[in-house]
Formats: C-alpha cells, structure tokens, sequence
C-alpha cells in the first residue's frame, strides 16, 4: 500500500489527465444509455403473466388495446369514427356500443350489456391492435387526425409517453442541484473554498464514468434507476474522500503535504475499504433478487462504488496536492460544536444508552408494520394528463382494469369465458362466445373477427373488470377466474398489466426477505473480517438495522409505501450508513489500543465531523428528487433514503458510542477471532 500511495502522490498530474480524458469519454458514451417505462419489465420472462404476454404478442399477434373515451358525442359521430378506425392497419377489432345493439334501436330498448358503452352522451370505444409498443404510435396518430377534441386517447403506450417527455432532463436537474446543495453544504465545513470544490468534482467523475460504461454496454433500465443510482452513487461513496481527507488534515499539521498525503492513504485504506465493502455488500444482495429493477440497481450501485472507491484513492489525492492551495476562510467551527458533543454524551451515557434500548423495541416493532402498496400509479406523475383522463373514465364506466385470458382452444373455453362474464366484479368480457346471444353460432361471424381471438392453440378474451389494481376485491376475482380455469384442460393463463403487478407483488415479498438477509450476512461476515470480533460485529450491524427499521416506520406513518422503499433500505441504507458506525468503532478501537484515557471522547470527536457531512450530504443529494418530484414512487424512495441517512447518523454520534462505553471489555477488551 505505500508503494501505491507513493506513485499516487508522485504521479498526480498523470492521474489527473488520465481520468480526464475518461471522463470526457464517458460524457459522450452515456448518450447511448437506454430507459424504459413499463414496471412489468422487472418481471422475469418465466413467470405465466410475462409468458402469457409473450404468447398474445409473438404468437398471436395481439399487441396493445386502445381506449377511446368520447364525452359529449353523438351516436352518428362515434359509428362514422368507429369506420374509419377499422381502415386503420393493424387495428383488428373495434368493440364499441353497435357490438352488442343496432345503433337504429331505440335507446330505451338497449340491453343491459349497453350500459358498458353508453353512459348518456359518453361513449366507450375500445380497440384492439396487433401493434407492439413501438407501433402504438402510429395508431394513435392516425387517431388525432379524425377524432375531435372531446375524444380522449386513453393506453398505456400514450401514458408512457407522457411519462418520458416530463420525465426528460429530471435526472440531471435532481443530480445537478444535489450537487450544487452539497457544494453548499460543505462551504460552511471546510475552511478551503476549493477543497469542496474538488471533493464534489472527483465523485462527480465516479458517476460519469459509470453512465459512460453504460453507455458503451447500451444498458437500457427502467427510468427511476437512473436517478437513483446516480444519486445515490454519488452520496454512498461521499465517505471516502471524506475519511481520506480527515487524515490528511491532521497529518499535515506536522508534515509536508505529500508525505502528509501518502500517510493519509495507508492510514485510512483499512476504514476506507471496510466502508466501501459494506455498501457494496448491500448492492450486491440486491443483484441475487428476482425483479429486474433490483437487479439493476444492484449491479450499477455495485459497479459506481468500485469507481468511486478508485477515484477517491488516485484523482481525490492528485486534485488536493494539485489544486487545493493554501486559501482559507472562517467557516463553522466544528470543533467546538463536537467537544460540546462529547462532553454531553459523556455526562448521558446511561440515559442515552436506554433511549438507544428503546430505538432499537420501536425500530423493530414499527418496521414490521409498515404498509405496502404495489399500485402502478406510485410511478406516474399525477399531473398527467392521461392520468386525469383514465381516472375520469374508469369513474363513468366503472372499467378499472382490463386484464386478458388466454384459453386452450381445444377446452370448453365457451362455456368458460360465459362463467366469467357473469361474475359481479366483471364488467364485461370480449369474445365472440360472449358478444353473441347465445342462441346465434359464432360461425355466423366474420372469420376475421374469429381469427382475430385464436390461432391453432389458443382463444383469447379481452376482461374489463370493476376493480382497481392492488385492492382485496382484485384479489378476489383473480382466484374466482383462476378456479375457472382450472377446471380447463391444457395450459391456461391469465394477464394483464395489474396481474404482472400482482406478481410483482409476491415476488417482490419474497425479495425483500432474501435480500434483506443476503445483506446482512455479507456485511456481517466483511465485519468479522476487519475487525475480527464477533460481538462488536453483530453491535454495529443490529443498531444501524434498528436505524432502518424505525426509518421504515417512518415512512408508513401517513401513507402506505411502494415496494421499493422496503426493499432499497433495507440494503441501500444499511450498506451505506452502517460506514458511520464502522468509522466510530475503528476510532474506538483505535483509541483503545493507544490507551486513551478517555476513548468515548476520542471517539465522538474523530468520528463526528465524518458523519455529520457524510449524512448531510446523503441527505442533501436525496432531496431535490424527493422533494420536486410528484411521482410518488420516487418521491418515498429517495426521501426514505434522505432521512434514513440522517436517522442513522444521530444514532451513531449520540447513541452508538455509549454501547462501546457500556460494554468497552467485551467489544474492545478481547478478539474473537474468526
């Protein structure tokens, strides 16, 4: 490690101009990175729900239903409209109000089965395409350039568009002002005005380096990852420079800068790396989880603090030899601030080691209550105006979600499809065995009709359904029509866009518990390694995991949060600010060993002034996306993380060093060697 500290320090203009040139590389690779904003491509393609989509879309050729919600219409208008829609290509099928009545017949004299496509003067006109998402677009075109202003466009091709236009240029505004709040932040900490500059500067190129190899491997990730590994990169990955830099202001008290430099990077490559280990250890759980999304975020997080460990150990190093200069300015005097710490913790400890006991009841007991939700709606602004739209019509016609079905043609799926037309949370089925009376032979339809819902070995049916996604009713109907179809033989599925979610639901369940477990095991035994003392690693690990338990309940007091929040926390915070307590216990053990007569006060006070800007920059990176962002998906993830980042830091400056002073024999008095 000296002999790497020394070529560092000797070679800082090269290392300078080699990351230079990558990131100019990088800047221009990352354009090539791509999004997607469908949730249900964090499905595997082997659960049935994705392999039923499969089926309708490869084998099929079912593409993507459009919707067609015509207020204030006339009968005459909405008949000529549906004749036009039928020219348009890959439209095969149009189910509107003329489907089950003669539009010559008196309104009076409608069949029930009307009411799901007039409601007064609003129409319901739904339309199936052999479109892929892709190919939606045109459709939808073509439609605008017949149909009046007062028919609205509702599919989730025309929803997802809207989400990428107001979603295009956030992930820099978040990023760029996180930045611009932590280069703030750290104004009033160092006494340098460059040094904040080059800190922000040198993790800013971890990211970018990151982005640029994504672009080089063409990743394409579902639109909220991007802001929240770019974020979160950036934020986990602050303690590093922030570790190295503590060092080498207190070496260089006494020596030149460069020797200061070089014994500052051997001295802190021990906390440095069990730090940079830990957060990883929390990325990598979530690389062993089912759904895409976790994946991703996952394997980025685990790549960006690998850059961001390697830019703080070569580029932070050569840019304050470099550049810092010996300028300097007043600001906070944080050295008071944390003996007055110190003292207070010190005259408390019995106190305060009590409130830890119950932080620690509360975290576990509120963790555990916390209610989840797996709406799709948390990931689309509410201001849309698509959103405002669907949500109107599904209010008119009670239409809440549309799954299919996709029956063996060889079964009894007739008689099948009429069973589920006739369940009360079903509003209607669309099939040629349900659109006829049942006494008229399906033959009697056109064969394009009739192709249009088969193939050699399927039937499909279109179900439009009263219930909204992720509620018991849905749940309910779901088993009624899965009972159905198990009395079917062959193989038989059921799909949709909130069954995927339902899926989403219980795997994401099942995640959670084992990712959650994978972390803890990882850093637990990363742990053990670096401090080789079994006690004092299962302290750190079950305190900063009481920080994210109570953090959770947090986050459910008002309002139950999306699955991602459990999920991300329970790795993310724990990976990340279990370095605060790895600091304070490297400092108390440190203390220990060179005999202090007061380890408790050494350690507050080494320790404190890390946390506190590790913390408030995890929360000032966090906060421009939870807080200017109304997607209420991303707004509870990046503002748990906010917050969690605070949580664990005021445990581990108020609470967590008297757990060493309690118990200062048995965690620092004897190893338990693994």
């Amino acid at each position: 490690m000296q002999a790497f500290a020394h070529f560092v320090v000797k070679n800082r203009k090269w290392v300078i101009a080699v990351y230079l040139v990558l990131a100019l590389l990088s800047f221009f690779a990352m354009q090539n990175r791509g999004m997607n904003y469908d949730i249900t491509s964090a499905l595997p393609k082997d659960v049935p729900s994705i392999e039923a989509m499969q089926i309708l879309t490869d084998q099929m050729q079912v593409g993507e239903s459009i919707t067609i919600y015509w207020k204030d219409g006339s009968l005459k208008d909405v008949a000529a409209a549906v004749e036009k829609i039928k020219e348009i290509p890959k439209v095969i099928n149009v189910s509107w109000l003329g489907t089950v009545v003669d539009p010559a017949t008196p309104q009076e004299l409608y069949p029930d089965e009307a009411s799901n496509w007039v409601k007064g003067n609003n129409y319901n006109v739904v339309i199936q395409t052999t479109a892929t998402t892709g190919e939606v677009s045109q459709i939808t075109s073509q439609l605008r350039r017949f149909l009046p202003t007062n028919a609205h466009i509702i599919s989730s091709d025309v929803q997802l568009e809207e989400v990428e236009q107001y979603f295009s240029g956030k992930p820099m505004l978040y990023f760029g002002l996180g930045l611009l709040f932590v280069f703030l932040f750290l104004l009033f900490y160092f006494d340098k005005p460059l040094t904040p500059i080059l800190i922000v500067a040198s993790m800013a190129v971890g990211v970018l380096l990151n982005l640029g190899i994504s672009g080089l491997l063409h990743q394409s990730t579902f639109y909220l990852v991007t802001i929240i590994v770019e974020v979160l990169q950036l934020a986990v990955s602050y303690d590093y420079a922030l570790f190295l830099y503590h060092r080498y202001e207190e070496e260089r008290k006494t020596r030149p800068d460069s020797e200061s430099m070089e014994i500052a990077l051997v001295a802190t490559i021990k906390a440095i790396s069990l730090s940079a280990l830990t957060t990883v250890a929390g990325f990598f759980a979530l690389t062993f989880a089912t759904l895409t999304i976790s994946q991703d975020i996952g394997w980025l997080l685990l790549r960006g603090v690998a850059l961001s460990f390697l830019v703080s150990i070569t580029l932070l190093p050569a840019l304050l030899l470099t550049f810092e200069g010996k300028l300097t300015w007043k600001t906070l005097n944080l050295e008071n601030i944390v003996a007055n710490i110190a003292a207070s913790v010190e005259k408390a400890v019995v106190p305060l080691f009590a409130v830890l006991l119950i932080v620690l009841i509360l975290g576990f007991w509120g963790g555990s209550r916390t209610e989840i939700t797996y709406a799709n709606d948390v990931f689309i602004p509410s201001q849309l105006t698509s959103m405002k739209v669907q949500q109107e019509y599904q209010k008119e016609f009670q239409n809440y979600d549309t799954w299919m079905v996709l029956l063996d043609k060889n079964s009894n799926y007739t008689q099948a499809l009429q069973a589920i037309n006739k369940l009360s949370l079903v509003q209607s089925v669309l099939n040629p065995a349900t659109m006829l009376d049942q006494a008229i032979p399906q033959e009697m339809l056109p064969s394009s009709v009739l192709s249009s819902f088969s193939n050699d070995e399927y039937v499909y049916a279109v179900v439009n359904t009263k219930v909204k996604p992720d509620t018991p009713e849905a749940e309910e109907l779901r088993k009624e029509i899965e009972n159905i179809l198990a009395s079917l033989p062959g193989k038989n599925y059921i799909t949709g866009l909130s069954i995927a979610i339902d899926d989403i639901k219980r795997i994401s369940m099942e995640d959670n518990t084992k990712t959650s477990w994978l972390t803890l095991l990882f850093i637990f035994v990363i742990l053990l390694v670096g401090f080789r003392n079994v006690w004092l690693s299962l302290v750190l690990i079950l305190v900063i995991e009481a920080a994210v338990q109570l953090n959770l309940w947090a986050a459910g007091w008002f309002q139950a949060v999306t699955f991602m929040v459990p999920i991300t926390l329970s790795t993310v915070q724990l990976g990340s600010t279990i370095d605060y307590a790895v600091l304070s216990a490297t400092r108390f053990e440190e203390a220990v060993r060179k005999g202090a007569e007061n380890p408790l006060d050494v350690t507050i006070r080494g320790a404190s002034p890390s946390i506190f800007v590790s913390a408030g920059t995890f929360f000032l990176m966090s906060l421009p996306s939870a807080i200017l962002s109304d997607i209420p998906g991303l707004t509870q993830i990046m503002g748990g993380l906010a917050r969690g980042a605070l949580i664990s830091g005021l445990i581990a400056v108020f609470l967590l060093p008297t757990v060493f002073k309690v118990f200062q024999h048995i965690l620092f008095g004897r190893s338990v060697k693994a």
